[in-house]
């Protein structure tokens, strides 16, 4: 079942925006929103967090390749930022240590 709903998920996220007006509640199932919004919101979090790491580790934004442990950091903080933007009451215990 967690596999079908990574492709729903998938299938979602693949919408122009212009068409997310008419996604319908019944096209959702046999999922429920709360597991397609709790899917989305990870996804969202491990996005953000790769994007980080790979600018940190791999191009340093523009000042040289950082190591892995520092490309780590950053993407935890970034974590943590956007997770508090999120509204989580606890945006630390979403940091992986790697």
């Amino acid at each position: 079942m967690e596999r079908e709903l990574i492709v729903e998920v998938n299938r979602l996220l693949a919408l122009p925006r212009e068409r997310w007006e008419k996604i319908d509640k019944a096209a959702l199932e046999p999922f429920t929103l709360q597991e397609i919004t709790g899917q989305l919101d990870a996804v969202a979090q491990r996005a953000v967090q790769l994007s980080e790491y790979l600018d940190w580790h791999m191009d340093g934004f523009g000042c040289g390749t950082h190591s892995h442990g520092d490309a780590v950091k950053a993407a935890n903080r970034k974590l943590i930022r956007v997770r508090n933007a999120m509204g989580f009451t606890y945006p630390k215990h979403g940091i992986f240590p790697f």
